[in-house]
């Protein structure tokens, strides 16, 4: 029992601090965000939704955190950790299912005992699962050489990853046939309705979107399932069509459903999608921009008077902004220490 508390705890004390790695990197960097509008989905979310590109372009901290593989369960815990953190004004939900939606939940078991939500969706009301969950080195289990390995690697704030690759040129959007029926479970629309609850008790709008696919659409029943509860909750349900966006071809896919680096990363795709979300909701007025994080931190000891201080804020800076030595000082001890402002 002592061993295991001592391997426990030691995990969780590194866990806030990797930001890289498949499941743990992408809800820690979700969580350090705290962004106002937040992208939750799969792969089709992650690879085709340019976080940075949109921040530019609503001019609010948009953060992509869609994942590989993931369903709705997967995005309701991850939104009830994000809001413990900073609550989002507006959530886009990227249509997405997966067979494997139960079994996902299990990335949260680092994250067991922060959230009611999340511990619900890892023992799902049953005491065998948290007769285990009380060991905290049974939480850390498949993930404590991600964490370890990952402790140290360089990471980026952006939870957007464009891929490579395209598909053929003599490929034809209409040559693909439909797909099965998924057939989902209950359990998928109750945690869709669910996240829809959750969402608005934080004071966050939601907007549903499917995002462009090389004639490769969701099955029929899975965007029923989505458009069913869009128009029972009053959420705006988007489709971005494939025809719209520029230069419309195979050379934008890496395969049917995923937009590849080329047809992701383009600015006019950005504006595309924004504006659509524009059109069906209105961004409130946002709190102006505030302090995220310093380095070195307040309060932090032995810093160098030589050592660089980087600023991070939590919405871009205007392209027009400018610091003049008045505004933006250094000081130490009573004195103002010459130095100078980069942007």
């Amino acid at each position: 029992m002592t061993l295991d508390l001592a391997i426990g705890l030691g995990l969780e004390t590194l866990l806030p601090h990797v930001h890289v790695g498949h499941q743990v990197g992408v809800i820690n960097k979700a969580i350090d965000a705290e962004a106002d509008v937040v992208i939750l989905g799969s792969s089709r979310a992650m690879h085709s939704y340019d976080d940075r590109e949109l921040t530019r372009v609503l001019g609010v901290r948009v953060h992509n955190a869609g994942l590989d593989g993931r369903g709705v369960l997967f995005s309701r815990g991850l939104l009830a950790l994000i809001s413990q953190r900073h609550a989002p004004k507006l959530v886009v939900l990227d249509v997405a299912y997966s067979d494997d939606d139960r079994s996902n939940a299990y990335a949260f078991a680092p994250y067991y005992g922060r959230s009611p939500i999340v511990d619900s969706l890892l023992t799902e009301g049953d005491w065998r699962e948290r007769v285990k969950l009380v060991s905290r080195s049974f939480r850390m289990n498949g993930v404590a050489l991600a964490i370890l390995g990952n402790l140290f690697a360089e990471s980026h704030e952006w939870g957007f990853a464009p891929i490579s690759g395209r598909l053929e040129p003599t490929v034809r959007v209409d040559g693909h046939p439909a797909r099965p029926l998924a057939r989902p479970k209950p359990f998928v629309e109750e945690n869709l309705l669910a996240l829809v609850a959750e969402a608005r008790s934080l004071g966050a709008e939601l907007v549903f979107c499917e995002s462009p696919s090389f004639g490769d659409p969701w099955p029929a029943d899975v965007r029923a399932l989505y458009e069913r509860v869009a128009a029972t909750s009053g959420i705006p349900y988007i489709r971005i069509p494939d025809e719209e966006l520029p230069s419309f071809g195979p050379a934008l896919f890496k395969d049917r459903g995923h937009l590849n680096q080329d047809g992701a990363v383009n600015d006019a795709d950005a504006t595309l999608l924004a504006n659509a979300i524009l059109g069906v909701y209105q961004l409130p007025d946002f709190p102006f921009t505030r302090l995220r994080e310093s380095s070195p931190a307040d309060q932090e000891s032995d810093v160098a008077l030589t050592r660089e201080t980087v600023l991070r804020f939590t919405q871009p800076l205007a392209t027009d902004q400018t610091i003049g030595a008045d505004t933006l000082t250094a000081e130490a001890l009573g004195r103002r220490w010459l130095s100078r402002t980069e942007l």
